[in-house]
């Protein structure tokens, strides 16, 4: 008997795509917003107008945002559309412990290419581990950016840059 063989037009027509084309993943980012009770609400919504800014890049782009304080909330709310944002509650408002930020199971579980932790920088622990991918610190307040950058002097480790945003009023 003989083989048949197959035709690159049927295949193409079956997946719809061309031969031998991936389709790209797309760009994985993890906001962290810190719900503390020391983050005002502004402060949260500055957290969603982030991710709202940076949802809109390609249609296979994720952005997964993390609600934590002592730990994270058991939902992570992953947009795709800058649209789905306003469906995005303020869940937690507890006092902030970022003592397993980087390796807690929830966080360490998402396909993630960069993380952007946005807190006013009172954490009563800082990480105790350094990020596996890019980290950006966004610190709403300037205290909060002096008490990064003691941590990180006592340490000696890097645990992601850190930008002052300014947002509380």
């Amino acid at each position: 008997t003989t083989q048949r063989e197959r035709k690159f037009s049927r295949l193409s027509r079956r997946l719809r795509i061309p031969p031998g084309h991936v389709t790209p993943k797309g760009f994985r980012l993890t906001v962290i917003a810190d719900e503390s009770g020391s983050m005002s609400d502004d402060e949260f919504n500055f957290a969603l107008n982030i991710v709202k800014q940076v949802s809109v890049n390609e249609k296979n782009d994720r952005v997964y945002v993390v609600h934590w304080d002592t730990g994270p909330s058991d939902i992570v709310d992953e947009i795709s559309n800058p649209s789905q944002v306003v469906k995005i509650k303020r869940l937690k408002s507890g006092g902030t412990n970022f003592s397993e930020i980087f390796t807690h199971k929830i966080v360490s579980n998402l396909d993630t290419d960069a993380i952007v932790v946005i807190t006013d920088g009172y954490p009563s622990v800082w990480p105790s581990s350094i990020p596996r991918v890019p980290t950006i610190w966004a610190i709403t307040t300037e205290g909060g950016v002096q008490s990064y950058l003691t941590f990180r002097d006592k340490t000696g480790r890097n645990i992601g840059s850190a930008v002052y945003t300014g947002s509380r009023g």
